[in-house]
């Protein structure tokens, strides 16, 4: 578990938490030892994780609400045979269910493309409003992304 403050300083922080976890799901054939590991983002489900968290992250810190810098984020992490799962509680505003709608690409206005960039990257993603706001994202690894099989899966209630 990893409890930081809902601001965009503790960004990086969260995400080599993030990465760290999924390279406990990578297997290099140059590694000698576990600390050999690089928290450089290497491969395909790496990104799709990271890409996701850090979206998430970002709006949870930037449309929080007035006192969205005063509350904070906690972010469970789990990873299991080939699978990384993060939980992340927050207390801001409520996510308008709107942005959870399926929506065509080409009418996603500059700025709108963060709930495109989460479905299509995770295999499971899901949210619900608390107090605390839940978000549940799941990611596999070895085997075929979600963008190219089944599409991501939204629970949103």
């Amino acid at each position: 578990m990893i409890r930081v403050g809902a601001k965009l300083t503790y960004r990086d922080f969260a995400i080599r938490a993030v990465l760290s976890a999924c390279k406990t799901q990578e297997t290099n054939p140059n590694q000698t030892s576990e600390t050999d590991r690089s928290l450089d983002i290497e491969s395909k489900a790496e990104t799709d994780l990271i890409s996701a968290f850090s979206e998430i992250f970002n709006n949870i810190v930037l449309h929080g609400g007035p006192n969205k810098n005063n509350h904070p984020i906690t972010i469970n992490i789990s990873v299991t045979s080939k699978i990384v799962t993060l939980e992340i509680l927050e207390h801001g505003l409520v996510c308008p269910q709107e942005k959870f709608k399926p929506s065509h690409l080409p009418e996603y206005p500059e700025g709108g493309m963060g709930f495109h960039i989460i479905r299509s990257t995770l295999d499971s993603f899901e949210y619900r409003p608390g107090p605390p706001h839940r978000w549940l994202l799941s990611k596999r690894f070895g085997s075929k992304p979600a963008s190219q099989g089944t599409m991501a899966k939204d629970k949103t209630n």
